[in-house]
């Protein structure tokens, strides 16, 4: 399951910071549920009727990170809910993520447990989860991140992988015109990034795209002598915070924890 391609966290800042941005948050919610969480529990549920889930899931949601907030800001519970959020932007951030991943979480579960279920539909399987979604849970000492969206790293990795499929093994000596040949590739790919005509479906990560716009501001100079799957690696480093060879380690494990699920993971808010 794919998380929210929208906008690094600057934008999301901007969203919370305005009038209108408990109905951001809410929009955000909504806009993940309808176009990555859904489309996976195809059903033959009117439009309409699907609509009317996402807004009261959403709702729920909503409500509940607000919950939290309110739990982290004891002080401060005399603000209202607007103003509270305006205040701690990137804390509302933080708990957006957690609240996508929750609820990838229990989505999963859900698919699994009804997965032989003829019967069962999307409204059956909301009115099962909206319950759970009205407490985020208590993460002292673990990621905000749900379990399934600890495989966001393979995400990555993958869709870099992907990406790269035309690269040329790196020989030894790199010519002139192979060094030339790569930065051109590379910055095609650059531009098929910013212009989401990459081919992949989900699209990629945006952080994947600011990567390589980092990149070809040194013009990509690191990546020229690095093979694909270094280069991929070392995308994941940038985007999850750890070195290259703690994720290589972890490869397999990752790969068998997703290979059970029927959806892919969560793509992170940021």
């Amino acid at each position: 399951m794919r998380g929210l391609p929208l906008e690094d966290k600057s934008h999301l800042r901007r969203r919370f910071h305005g009038a209108d941005n408990l109905d951001q948050l809410q929009y955000l919610i909504c806009l993940y549920l309808q176009g990555c969480v859904f489309p996976t529990c195809p059903s033959a549920d009117p439009a309409d009727l699907q609509l009317v889930l996402i807004r009261r899931l959403g709702q729920e949601l909503r409500a509940a990170i607000l919950k939290k907030l309110k739990q982290y800001y004891p002080n401060d519970v005399h603000r209202d809910e607007a103003a509270l959020l305006r205040y701690y932007p990137d804390r509302g951030i933080e708990l957006l993520q957690q609240a996508l991943s929750h609820l990838v979480d229990i989505w999963t579960d859900d698919q699994r447990n009804h997965a032989n279920d003829s019967d069962d539909t999307l409204v059956r399987k909301c009115q099962r989860l909206l319950p759970m979604c009205a407490d985020l849970p208590d993460v002292s000492g673990r990621s905000a991140l749900g379990r399934t969206s600890r495989l966001f790293g393979l995400v990555v990795y993958e869709d870099v992988m992907r990406l790269l499929r035309d690269l040329p093994q790196t020989p030894q000596i790199l010519t002139d015109d192979e060094k030339k040949q790569r930065k051109q590739l590379f910055n095609q790919l650059l531009k098929a990034l910013q212009s989401n005509q990459t081919g992949l479906t989900p699209p990629p990560p945006l952080r994947i795209t600011e990567i390589f716009a980092a990149a070809a501001k040194a013009n990509f100079e690191d990546w020229l002598t690095m093979a694909r799957n270094d280069i991929a690696l070392d995308v994941v480093a940038k985007i999850i915070g750890r070195r290259p060879s703690y994720f290589l380690k972890t490869l397999k494990e990752l790969r068998a924890e997703a290979a059970p699920l029927k959806i892919t993971p969560l793509k992170s808010v940021l």
